[in-house]
């Protein structure tokens, strides 16, 4: 589950960081109003980058550390 969660997580940041970001700036071009939303959409982009590849980090990390105590546990106690 960790693991299917960090993966949507970094896919995420990834498709932020490279599709989000260039369309407000198309839109930071256009009229005031516009802009303001385009501004509004990269300050969301940034914070979605800062916290989803850490969100990841932690999730992969909570993964591995389960699939290990499974592992010892399967191995010391025949998968009781």
């Amino acid at each position: 589950m960790f693991y299917a969660f960090e993966t949507v997580a970094m896919i995420g940041a990834a498709l932020v960081d490279g599709f989000l970001p260039e369309i407000a700036t198309i839109w930071l071009h256009s009229l005031s109003n516009v802009a303001d939303d385009g501004l509004a959409i990269l300050r969301l982009c940034s914070i979605a980058i800062q916290i989803l590849p850490k969100m990841s980090v932690m999730a992969i990390s909570a993964s591995v550390l389960f699939w290990s105590a499974n592992l010892i546990r399967t191995a010391f106690y025949g998968g009781l």
